[in-house]
């Protein structure tokens, strides 16, 4: 597992490098990222507030 503190803007600026979120933009002429924050802010407690990021890793290991 990987943990990585991260701002409500850095979780927006992950999210924006989506290969589908450009898509979107690219298609739609407006980042749907936008609403997101606005829908996100109040439950996360202010841009400045520092939330843990958790995302799971596998690994297939082995010898050829």
């Amino acid at each position: 597992m990987i943990e990585q503190p991260i701002t409500l803007d850095d979780a927006a600026g992950y999210i924006r490098t989506w290969s589908a979120t450009r898509a979107f933009v690219k298609h739609h002429r407006t980042d749907p990222v936008d609403d997101l924050v606005n829908q996100l802010a109040s439950a996360w407690g202010g841009p400045q507030q520092i939330r843990l990021a958790r995302w799971p890793v596998t690994m297939r290991v082995g010898r050829v």
